[in-house]
């Protein structure tokens, strides 16, 4: 798994703790519970690949607490996975906005080609 560099994880904790003190309970562990405990001291490359595969993961564990909460017997596993595609690539575009980057543009991390100087 990666880890988020040092000073993303310190902002990120400061803005949770701060959230905690607005009464904010929800944002600040929804933060706490996304950054985890631990961070790392070196950037690793993550390609966008990565990045989706990560998150197309992350929101199957959606699919399945929905699944439990409703207490379904059965999923349409290729049906649901159009959807989660779908939603996946909508919500990757609008936080990259957010975020203010854009996803046409290659990250930082992302692994260098053969050839490609840094």
């Amino acid at each position: 798994m990666k880890k988020l560099d040092s000073v993303i994880y310190n902002k990120l904790l400061l803005q949770a703790e701060e959230a905690r003190d607005h009464g904010m309970i929800k944002l600040a562990d929804a933060i706490m519970n996304a950054i985890e405990s631990e961070t790392s001291l070196e950037r690793t490359s993550y390609a966008h690949s990565e990045l989706k595969d990560d998150i197309h993961r992350d929101l199957w564990k959606v699919v399945t607490k929905l699944a439990l909460y409703h207490d379904v017997n059965t999923i349409d596993a290729l049906k649901t996975n159009a959807t989660v595609v779908h939603w996946m690539a909508k919500m990757i575009d609008d936080i990259e906005e957010e975020l203010g980057v854009s996803g046409s543009v290659k990250g930082p991390l992302e692994p260098k080609l053969p050839g490609e100087t840094e």
